[in-house]
């Protein structure tokens, strides 16, 4: 017989790390197989089970900082075969990991004086004390006598052979006795003479000393490690983080984390395995005491120094409130099917710590859960999750999840009740059943001798009739259908019998006016017609009006008297041909290309809107305005435009069509007439035409010496007049066009500027040198002068003799430039 193989841990659990303390969750689950199934599961942390963690995951909700460390779980199967899983360090950004590196002993006091570090150094309890819930030990003193015993508590000291840190938070110390020191903790040999001592004075005001009050070392020859450091009354009703380190040769006090001292040491460590909390041993062992009242937690002996980072941390982790250790569960109720009418259910999720339930939904898109109340959105199935996040006192409970399905609502409604009918008897209306959900309802006819038009119901035959009545879903409701029967039977054996004779319809044609059927009973009882198809024909009385084009069948029924049975109805076909249609449409005008697009008008005798195509777009393109066809000028040429009526279920299609000419158009030429200039040399004058069509002109001028043409301007050559022509020539859109304008260049001024002495010395034959220009630069005429004082030759005059004259300076102009005006010098001869 095969032995079962021992289970077997295939999923590890893995590290986490968080970035805060108190707002974040970490999780740790394995996976087993192999063994026995189920499998039980114990969580632990740092080797230590932890309290109601039994499932395949550890779930710690809002992790504090004294969550960080090492978690493992044992699986145990059904046969008691057990297996651990691999450790898996939870870490938080800002908490030391390290603190709980070379721990040897970790009390908490969680109702007993274990150590829960997983070394197996259990502390005793001693005389009167409590423990205190969510972890903590209250010892009361004896104050009756001095050398009297009281509660304390003893805890082994192991595997610290040089480096220490004891930390420790005591609280609510007071005193059994005023008179005497009171020691919080001491370690001392057998002999008493080698002691850590933690202790307050004998004046009732605590203080934190070495060696009374906090001494380390040897007793012999005084020689002492001390510090210490004054505290405010009332300090010690409060509680406190009370750290003591020794690093090699220096031991340090701590006091909520900082450093209130360190000093040298050289002694030895005390030889008894044993520290006190609350109880003192006076010097060589000669009696002992407990007379303090005092509360303690958390209790932790490492056997290194800690750092100063370190022990902030470790203060950070000890003022974190403990954690939650009561579990709690969730009752869920299982959902219903809803469908989208139901406005509102009450989840009515609860957990045993009456904390309020929160819900989360996998699909959003099928509801909505506002304040524990569920709100169907669509049709489908998904999970409701109830979760309880836990508090300071509660664990977080296990999630419950639901299924929740939401389906279409139902349609209710009842088929009407149909008597039997005799066949012949009239065609009539069903009434058509109230649905609940306030949609339509139609009917139709399953099985039978049975025509259903609308509501209207028409016997065809002998038999049973089945009529549906359906409704169709929509988003909220779901189809629904019901049936009712009738039978159709003969007529009765005691009336007489007749016939109907009821000759063929002529087809007609849509738009024809009323006429009367002439179908007679052999009773010369009047005969009533029903039409299978109301949009084609109707009936007032025997007269049969045209609705519509198509078919209908004509039934002639007679349904008898207490005399006479119902005659078998005849039938005859009524087919209505469509009606022909005129278009009329006005004949198109020639149009010039570039005029105003034109609106076409064409109609048709039915009404119906006319939809129109060109043959050729380049010449004669279409465009819409609202309910207007526009058609506009595209280019020269003729084009066939065509107005279409396509017809409808009454009227036949027809068509007409028309030509169009498109002719060029006439250019124009717009030229703005320029105000006369002064001529001046190279002086162009911009010309400023413009043509009807938007195409470039070209100039010319009929005066080449008065203006030339470059480009669109005109350079000025002369004074005179010319005409300009602005010209635009032919092409396939456009006919050619000119425009002139006149253009007058006048005459420019110009100026003489002249330089001669006023005064010069007589010397009989000589030189004056005449000396002026024009501003044109046109040569100067001299005149003037007397024959007994000067004598003007071209640019010079000759000195005859004494006495003053006038010489003139003149320029009598050009073709361009108007005469100057003359210039008169006064010469004097002295």
């Amino acid at each position: 017989m095969e032995s079962t193989p021992p289970p077997q841990i295939t999923t590890q659990p893995v590290d986490v790390s968080l970035t805060a303390t108190n707002s974040q969750t970490a999780t740790f689950s394995v996976v087993a197989t192999n063994g026995v199934p189920p499998y039980a599961y114990q969580w632990m942390k740092d080797g230590v089970d932890l309290t109601n963690q039994t499932n395949a995951s550890l779930v710690l909700s809002n992790a504090a900082a004294n969550t960080v460390g090492y978690y493992s779980c044992d699986v145990t199967d059904q046969n008691g075969t057990t297996v651990t899983s691999s450790n898996a360090a939870l870490n938080i950004t800002g908490v030391d990991f390290n603190l709980w590196q070379g721990l040897v002993a970790y009390y908490p006091f969680r109702g007993n004086a274990n150590d829960e570090s997983g070394n197996g150094n259990d502390a005793t309890a001693v005389g009167t004390y409590s423990y205190i819930t969510n972890g903590g030990i209250q010892i009361f003193g004896d104050g009756q006598t001095y050398y009297a015993g009281g509660g304390y508590i003893s805890i082994p000291i192991k595997e610290i052979t040089s480096d220490f840190t004891i930390s420790f938070i005591v609280g609510k110390i007071s005193r059994s006795r005023e008179d005497g020191d009171e020691t919080i903790m001491q370690w001392n040999d057998t002999q008493n003479n080698n002691v850590i001592e933690i202790s307050g004075d004998q004046d009732n005001r605590p203080q934190y000393y070495t060696v009374n009050p906090l001494r380390f070392g040897h007793w012999d020859n005084n020689q002492q490690a001390q510090i210490s450091t004054n505290v405010p009354d009332g300090f010690y009703a409060k509680n406190h983080l009370i750290t003591l380190v020794k690093n090699r040769n220096l031991i340090s006090g701590y006091l909520d984390g900082s450093c209130i001292g360190s000093t040298n040491d050289n002694l030895q460590l005390p030889s008894r395995d044993i520290l006190w909390l609350g109880h003192h041993e006076w010097w060589g062992g000669a009696a002992s005491s407990a007379r303090l009242n005092a509360c303690y937690y958390s209790l932790r002996i490492f056997n290194r120094a800690l750092s100063s980072n370190e022990l902030a941390s470790l203060y950070a982790l000890e003022s974190t409130p403990p954690g939650p250790t009561n579990p709690q569960t969730i009752t869920f109720p299982s959902i219903p099917t809803l469908t989208l009418t139901n406005t509102s259910y009450n989840l009515g999720a609860t957990a045993s710590s009456g904390l309020p339930v929160s819900y989360t939904i996998g699909d959003s898109s099928i509801a909505g859960i506002t304040n524990g109340s569920l709100i169907p959105l669509g049709i489908g199935t998904t999970t409701i999750v109830a979760s309880q996040a836990g508090d300071t006192n509660w664990m977080p409970a296990a999630p419950v999840t639901n299924p929740l399905v939401v389906t279409y609502a139902p349609q209710s409604y009842t088929a009407p009740t149909i008597s039997n009918q005799i066949y012949g008897s009239l065609p009539f209306g069903i009434t058509l059943p109230t649905n609940s959900s306030g949609l339509p309802v139609t009917a139709r006819v399953v099985s039978g001798p049975a025509t259903l038009n609308g509501t209207n119901l028409t016997i065809t035959g002998l038999g049973t009739v089945t009529l549906a009545y359906d409704a169709v879903g929509n988003a909220v409701y779901g189809s629904n259908s019901v049936t009712n029967t009738f039978t159709v039977g003969n007529c009765p054996t005691n009336r007489k019998s007749q016939t109907i004779t009821f000759g063929t319809i002529a087809a007609r044609i849509y738009g024809g006016t009323p006429f009367t059927l002439g179908a007679t009973a052999s009773s010369s009882l009047p005969v009533t017609y029903v039409s299978s198809n109301t949009n084609v024909a109707s009936f007032s009385g025997s007269t049969l009006t045209i609705r519509g084009a198509g078919t209908s069948l004509i039934t002639a029924y007679q349904p008898g008297n207490g005399t006479w049975n119902p005659a078998p109805p005849v039938s005859q076909t009524l087919i209505v041909n469509k009606s022909g249609q005129t278009i009329t449409f006005s004949a198109l005008p020639k149009k010039p290309y570039g005029s105003a697009p034109l609106t076409l008008t064409a109609r048709a005798s039915s009404g119906l809107p006319i939809s129109y195509s060109s043959s050729d777009s380049t010449v004669a393109s279409l465009s819409t305005n609202g309910s207007n066809t526009i058609l506009t000028a595209a280019g020269a040429g003729t084009a066939t435009i065509t107005a279409t009526q396509p017809g409808n279920a009454n009227f036949l299609s027809k068509s007409f069509a028309l030509p169009i000419t498109i002719t060029p158009g006439n250019d124009a030429v717009t030229f703005s007439t320029n105000a006369p200039v002064t001529y001046a040399t190279n002086l162009s004058i911009p010309l400023q035409a413009v043509t009807k069509s938007g195409r470039a002109v070209t100039y010319s001028s009929s005066a080449s010496n008065v203006v030339s043409i470059s480009g669109s301007n005109a350079i000025v050559q002369g004074a005179g007049s010319a005409v300009i022509t602005a010209s635009v020539g032919t092409n396939s859109l456009w006919n050619g066009a000119t425009n002139k304008i006149s253009l007058t260049v006048k005459k420019a001024s110009q100026t003489i500027t002249t330089s001669i002495p006023s005064s010069v010395n007589y010397s009989l034959g000589g030189v004056i040198q005449l000396v002026g220009s024009s501003s044109t630069g046109l040569p100067i005429q001299w005149s003037g002068g007397t024959a007994k004082v000067l004598s003007v030759s071209g640019t010079n005059a000759v000195i005859l003799g004494k006495g003053t004259t006038s010489v003139i300076a003149t320029q009598a102009g050009n073709a361009n430039y108007n005469a100057a005006t003359p210039v008169t010098n006064q010469v004097t001869i002295k």
